[in-house]
């Protein structure tokens, strides 16, 4: 049974209760995407977390939260596929290349959902606001 996907407590638990990674290529619809020539090019495939993890274990042998880094995964629709675009340090903590943010990555999926990200919406009072102030990250591009 899958308790919790985090990665707080101790990574023994972790690994004895958990799916293994390789869930990911079945379970986001990788092999679809990887077989059906039609579906890729209209099916976009994200798995993102809302943050990385330390790279040192905490006293109950987990990793906790951490904003310097944030691991995705994009497939189909327009991404260039079996690439790796950014590095962190040695360390896993900090960019060292290809920083991009959260809002950059939101402006790519709007662009690839052919949502311009630099629409507006009006809120509830008319003001507008804009779907994301990043910049499309090009690089992940085909």
């Amino acid at each position: 049974m899958l308790a919790s996907w985090g990665e707080n407590g101790t990574l023994r638990f972790f690994a004895v209760t958990h799916l293994p990674l390789n869930f990911m290529q079945t379970g986001l619809g990788c092999r679809l995407i990887s077989h059906c020539s039609d579906c890729r090019s209209v099916t976009l495939v994200v798995a993102v977390g809302e943050m990385g993890r330390t790279s040192k274990f905490n006293a109950s042998g987990g990793r906790d939260h951490w904003g310097g880094v944030f691991p995705f995964v994009m497939a189909g629709a327009g991404v260039w596929t079996g690439q790796v675009d950014g590095a962190s340090d040695v360390t896993g903590s900090f960019p060292v290349s290809g920083r991009m943010t959260p809002s950059d990555l939101a402006a790519t999926v709007f662009h690839l959902l052919v949502i311009r990200p630099e629409a507006t919406f009006p809120d509830p009072a008319g003001r507008p606001h804009h779907v994301t102030n990043g910049q499309i990250v090009r690089e992940l591009l085909g």
